[in-house]
């Protein structure tokens, strides 16, 4: 069994950005690729009732930044979020154990 990705591309003004992750994580890690250009991310994770669980990255990127982010909240729902363009991304993914 193969989860899907899903890939998400977002316009900023004139910022291009893109974060690929799984939706559906059944281990304990997690894989977040992030791409942009001269982009300022602050990027987190939220559980279904809206409280963060997990602080991702916050900075800037140009070009390409992959990290394994440790999944170790309880089986449910959540979002990651950038909070630096909120209206802009925000997408859910699923923890089953």
């Amino acid at each position: 069994f193969t989860p899907s990705g899903i890939n998400l591309s977002r316009t900023d003004n004139d910022n291009m950005y893109s974060i690929h992750f799984d939706r559906l994580i059944t281990g304990n890690m997690m894989n977040i690729t992030v791409t942009g250009i001269n982009t300022q991310m602050d990027i987190s994770i939220y559980d279904i009732q809206g409280r963060r669980v997990n602080h991702i990255f916050t900075g800037s990127v140009n070009g390409s930044k992959s990290m394994n982010i440790k999944t170790d909240m309880p089986p449910g729902i959540y979002f990651i979020k950038d909070n630096k363009n909120p209206e802009i991304y925000d997408s859910k993914f699923i923890i089953l154990r």
